[in-house]
């Protein structure tokens, strides 16, 4: 992808119509809505390409845009020789930062939703922002290491969920 808008395209004709669509099986569909529920599919599509750098890139699947590359200083041979510095952390952050700015974005939709489609929103929000949270804590090298929620993370993500 050249830049950022054409991730988003892609997240706006994969991502995003899942959650309309469950929104709509519930029998929602108020605009408002479907933006914020857009917010949160397009951040667990990024989160899940940050996740998985390194398995897209065995698939040669590369999400980060070539501007956001250019910007950097890093560069997709960096990333095909495995290369983690400075820079790659750098352009990370970044992905992520705007992830989380998604998230935050959508994150009025669960309080608008009746239960139990609130609850199950608000854990797949929580999940997608502890993948996030998993990035960070690996220094963001996901080339390296790839980031997953264990069985053990979801006990306190579904109790923050309920009581939320």
């Amino acid at each position: 992808y050249e830049t950022f808008a054409e991730v988003l395209d892609y997240c706006r004709r994969s991502a995003n119509p899942v959650g309309r669509i469950v929104l709509m099986i519930h029998g929602y569909r108020d605009e408002e809505l479907f933006r914020y529920s857009d917010a949160i599919c397009t951040g667990l599509q990024l989160a899940n390409f940050w996740q998985d750098i390194s398995v897209d890139l065995k698939k040669d699947r590369i999400y980060i845009p070539e501007e956001d590359f250019k910007s950097s200083g890093y560069s997709e041979a960096d990333m095909r020789m495995g290369v983690v510095n400075e820079k790659f952390v750098n352009l990370m952050k970044f992905q992520v930062s705007r992830a989380r700015s998604l998230f935050e974005e959508g994150r009025p939709l669960p309080r608008k939703l009746s239960w139990p489609l609130s609850w199950e929103i608000r854990l797949t929000w929580y999940g997608g922002r502890e993948i996030l949270r998993k990035v960070r804590k690996l220094g963001f090298d996901t080339l390296t290491h790839r980031p997953a929620l264990t069985r053990w993370d979801w006990i306190p993500l579904m109790a923050r969920s309920i009581l939320s």
